[in-house]
């Protein structure tokens, strides 16, 4: 949603409900962020638009005519969002994403249930694989997305910066490397080490060393093999935020992290649906989602 509709709901919602913290549980905000967008609009208009007091807020003389065009703004925004959602309804085809195996099971599927509630028309395909293979995917027109970690080098392809993630070490309970507060990459050397697609490639010169007991495709298979002891591993935070292994995570020494894009043709070039579903997903992006903050 434009970010300047946002903060006119806010300042209407505030005022209507007389209250901060009501209307912060009504948008699905906290009332510091409801707050702070009706300052932005009293500085950006150089107004004071409510009255602050002990018992709520209340609307100001000179606020009146803003809201009634605040509140003309917002609802011509909804009839829009309607046009555009009805026209995406009758589009037909499918979208494609191509994604590593942490995104798809952890990061993907609220997203896309939401996208696919809205438009059950669509059909969508998820393809889970190598950054080395989304990018190639995305080269050859095969899918709408990728999820690479770094812009793609692909003519005429925008990235998106997405989330930034840290990489952390994962281990049984009970394993010696639990009495240190940070791993060192050298203490993995002596390890039986299972990698992954995706985590272990981006530390290829700091793991050249490392003894590989297992390579896995899929995270979840990875965690349940460190679960049973077969091994330690590093994986992004995101994997942890939503699984139900019981393991020991320390961090990597050196807080190595993770970027990872959101890359995709040009709005242009996509299908009416392929737009939607950016909107859906920049959305994601921009709300600040805990899975994207490590």
């Amino acid at each position: 949603m434009d970010t300047n509709v946002n903060k006119y709901r806010a300042l209407l919602t505030s005022v209507r409900l007389g209250s901060f913290s009501r209307a912060a549980e009504e948008l699905g905000h906290t009332p510091s962020a409801v707050s702070r967008m009706v300052r932005d609009l009293e500085r950006d208009w150089d107004v004071r638009l409510v009255e602050r007091r002990p018992g709520g807020i209340v609307p100001t003389p000179e606020s009146h005519e803003l809201l009634r065009t605040a509140e003309s703004i917002c609802a011509g925004f909804d009839r829009l969002e309607r046009q555009v959602s009805s026209m995406a309804d009758r589009e037909e085809g499918t979208v494609a994403i191509a994604a590593p195996s942490s995104v798809v099971s952890f990061a993907l599927p609220g997203p896309v249930s939401r996208f696919l509630r809205d438009h059950p028309g669509v059909g969508m395909s998820v393809t889970v694989g190598t950054y080395a293979g989304a990018a190639q995917l995305l080269r050859q027109g095969s899918v709408d997305f990728a999820f690479t970690p770094e812009p793609p080098e692909v003519p005429e392809v925008v990235a998106h910066p997405f989330w930034t993630d840290r990489l952390v070490v994962v281990m049984p309970h009970g394993h010696p490397l639990e009495a240190c507060s940070e791993i060192p990459v050298d203490a993995l050397v002596s390890e039986a080490f299972i990698a992954d697609d995706e985590t272990a490639p981006l530390l290829l010169d700091r793991l050249a060393n490392v003894r590989m007991r297992f390579t896995a495709s899929d995270m979840c298979g990875l965690l349940a093999m460190v679960e049973q002891g077969l091994g330690v591993s590093l994986v992004p935070m995101m994997v942890l935020g939503g699984n139900t292994f019981d393991l020991s995570v320390r961090p990597l020494q050196g807080a190595a992290r993770r970027s990872l894009y959101l890359a995709h043709r040009p709005a242009g070039a996509l299908t009416a649906i392929g737009r939607v579903l950016l909107g859906h997903l920049m959305a994601e992006k921009d709300a600040g989602i805990d899975w994207r903050r490590a």
